[in-house]
C-alpha cells in the first residue's frame, strides 16, 4: 500500500492530496450573506434589549399612575406582622401543650394573650400593643388555639387604610392562618 503523503513529497509529482485545510493559502470562504443583501428582522439580542427597556419603563410609570402601591404595601405588611404573630401564638400553644387565647382589643390597639396552666408550664399572660398604619376589624374579638394547633372558630381579621384592604384568616379545623 502507498502512503498519499509520501507520494506528495516526491520531487516532480503532480499527486496532491485532497486535505487543503492545513494550508495557510487556501482562500477564504465566501460572506453567506453580501453587504448590500443584509437580512430583514432582528436579532435576538436587539429584541431582548428592546424588552428590558419597555419593562423598566413599565414599572415606572406602574409606581408613578398608581398612587396606592405606597399604602398597598403598607398594609400588606401590616397583614404579615399579624400573620407572624398568630403563628407564634398558636406554635406556643403546640410547644406548651395548653390553650392559649387571644383578645383583640380594637379601641386601646391591644392584643391580650392568656396561655392556660398546661403539663409544660404554668399559666402566663401577656399583652401586646399593635403598631399597625391600618385599622383593624376582626369577625370575631378573641380566638382560642389549641394544643393540637387547631383554633376554636374560624376568625377574619381585616385591615385597611381607607382605600386599600388586606385580609388575615384564621381556619378552625386546622388552625391554619392565612
Amino acid at each position: 500500500m502507498v502512503n498519499p503523503q509520501a507520494l506528495s513529497r516526491l520531487p516532480g509529482m503532480l499527486f496532491r492530496t485532497m486535505n487543503h485545510t492545513h494550508r495557510t493559502t487556501d482562500p477564504a470562504p465566501a460572506l453567506r450573506h453580501p453587504p448590500k443583501h443584509r437580512r430583514v428582522g432582528m436579532s435576538l439580542i436587539e429584541v431582548t434589549m428592546i424588552l428590558i427597556v419597555i419593562s423598566g419603563v413599565a414599572l415606572i410609570g406602574m409606581t408613578q399612575l398608581d398612587g396606592q402601591w405606597y399604602a398597598r404595601r403598607n398594609v400588606r405588611g401590616d397583614a404579615e406582622q399579624l400573620r407572624q404573630a398568630l403563628r407564634t401564638i398558636r406554635n406556643t400553644a403546640i410547644e406548651q401543650q395548653a390553650d392559649v387565647r387571644v383578645t383583640i382589643d380594637t379601641r386601646n390597639d391591644q392584643w391580650q394573650i392568656d396561655q392556660v396552666a398546661g403539663p409544660l408550664g404554668p399559666a402566663k399572660q401577656w399583652t401586646i400593643a399593635l403598631q399597625s398604619t391600618a385599622s383593624l376589624r376582626p369577625t370575631r374579638n378573641n380566638v382560642t388555639f389549641y394544643p393540637t394547633g387547631s383554633a376554636d372558630r374560624d376568625v377574619q381579621l381585616r385591615l385597611s387604610d381607607g382605600t386599600v384592604t388586606d385580609e388575615v384568616r384564621i381556619t378552625a379545623v386546622s388552625g391554619t392562618i392565612q
